[in-house]
């Protein structure tokens, strides 16, 4: 089969056919970083569409929340927490470091934004000399080892 297809730049110009859709984060955690403490407290990934009163999916790190954007400004935000208690998406299951967020509007979707998430507790090892049994030390410093 062979045709052509032509357009009016009237046409081409008509800004009520076309869809434009808009949506970006703003910030995560307030700081873009994401702690032990906010992660069990709960955290947010906060942005803004111009698609008001819509449907807003957010990723953080793969997992999603869904909310609507406000009707009047278009904000919108997720809720994150370790556990998903309540209405927040539970992110145990996202490792430490570099994590990408995103945020989808009517099949759009944002640009990567990357928060850094730091919830591992570091662990603690005390270690002191070894002394023979009935010997004893004044040694007054101990090591502590974190990692």
């Amino acid at each position: 089969d062979s045709g052509s297809v032509s357009a009016t730049d009237e046409g081409l110009n008509d800004l009520s056919a076309k869809s434009f859709v808009s949506v970006s984060i703003t910030t995560i955690a307030g700081d873009n970083t994401v702690t032990n403490a906010e992660a069990s407290a709960g955290f947010t990934v906060v942005g803004v569409t111009d698609q008001l009163d819509t449907a807003v999916s957010c990723s953080y790190g793969g997992v999603t929340d869904s909310v609507t954007s406000d009707a009047s400004t278009g904000s919108f935000t997720c809720l994150y927490d370790d556990d998903g208690t309540n209405s927040y998406a539970d992110m145990s299951g996202v490792s430490d470091g570099s994590v990408a967020v995103t945020a989808t509007v009517s099949g759009t979707t944002s640009s990567s934004f990357f928060a850094t998430q730091d919830i591992t507790k570091p662990t603690m090892t005390i270690s002191s000399g070894t002394i023979n049994s009935g010997d004893t030390t004044n040694t007054a410093a101990i090591a502590f080892t974190f990692t």
